[in-house]
Parts: structure tokens; sequence; C-alpha cells
């Protein structure tokens, strides 16, 4: 595991955000494999992966939300909507979200950011995200009716990712004039992103 953290990272600090990235789920997958030890889980991993997760200083592991952030910063897709769905691995634990409120704000900024960014070059996992986003309020302030858009644009872009159980709950909590609104915005997100 060492050596291959060894070999990306000059490249990722050189501005390779898929060994970025490759460092950040090297370091995740020697994290699972702890914690499943730590539970006397079975490790799923081959013997000499675990022996080399097991050996890894606490300090390596721990660095996994840099990696993550370098690799989303460097223009990762699959990293920025890994920011933007955990922030536990993307700012190192529930504790870090407590202890720094400042770095909570930018993180937030930083991962609506990024959906945002993606969502309008089209990329269907980021308006999903955004929909879910400003349903739960927690990313963003909540909004029903943008929840609402964002799937929508989510349907008219690729019907079978839609949640169909959480837009049903949204249409019920929505007024006619609500929906219809969200029905507009959400043409509008398509439009822009998606044609």
């Amino acid at each position: 595991m060492d050596q291959v953290i060894a070999e990306l990272s000059p490249q990722a600090l050189a501005g390779d955000a898929t060994a970025s990235y490759g460092i950040f789920l090297k370091l995740n997958q020697c994290a699972d494999v702890t914690r499943r030890a730590s539970r006397g889980a079975n490790l799923g991993v081959a013997a000499d992966v675990a022996k080399a997760c097991m050996d890894m200083p606490a300090e390596t592991e721990a660095s996994s939300s840099k990696w993550l952030s370098l690799a989303a910063e460097q223009g990762n897709i699959g990293a920025r909507l890994l920011y933007s769905a955990d922030s536990e691995s993307a700012l190192g634990g529930p504790a870090e979200l407590l202890r720094d409120p400042d770095r909570t704000k930018e993180y937030k900024q930083k991962a609506t950011g990024y959906l945002q960014e993606m969502a309008s070059q089209g990329n269907v996992d980021a308006l999903l995200q955004l929909g879910n986003a400003y349903h739960a309020g927690v990313l963003v302030d909540g909004d029903l009716v943008t929840s609402r858009a964002y799937f929508e644009a989510v349907r008219l872009a690729d019907p079978s990712i839609v949640p169909a159980l959480q837009v049903s709950t949204l249409e019920k909590a929505l007024s006619a004039q609500q929906l219809s609104m969200a029905l507009r915005k959400g043409n509008q997100i398509h439009d822009s992103c998606c044609r």
C-alpha cells in the first residue's frame, strides 16, 4: 500500500487528479479493512493487502480526506461527486465538522460549486445530488421547489435514475402552483445543461 501511494504521490502533487483520487481510494480501502478488523469481521481483501493496511501509520490513513479534496480540486468527477456526498470523507470525520465551522462552511460552498459546475455540463449524477441536497437542506438551504426542479431535470435527462418515491413525496408536499413552478424550473435547468 505504501508503495502504491509513493508511486502515485509525485503524479498527484503534479496535478494528476486520477492519481490523487487513486491514493484516496487506496487509503479508504485501508480504513475499511481496519474497521472490519476491529470488529473481527471478514476483511474481504488478500492477506498481503490486509497486512499492508494494518501496518500503515495512522497519520497516513488519516490523510485520505486531503487526497479526496485535492482530487476534487483537480477536477476528478468521481472525487467531486464523493466529496459533495460524503462530508465525513471530505473533512475527516464528524468531529471536524463541529471543530471548525469555517472549514465546514467552506466545504459546503466548494461541494455546492462542484455540483453546480458538473450539473451545468450535463452530469446527471450532479443533478441528482443537487435534488437531494435541496430536499435534505444540509449542504444547501432546503428548498422543495428547487429539489423537485432538479429531479425534473434528471427525469428529462435520464428517466431511469429518478428517485420515484422521493419525487412522489415532494409532489405531495408542494401546492399545485409550487409544483408547476418546479416543473418549469426543471425544464429550464435541463435546457441549459443537457440539450
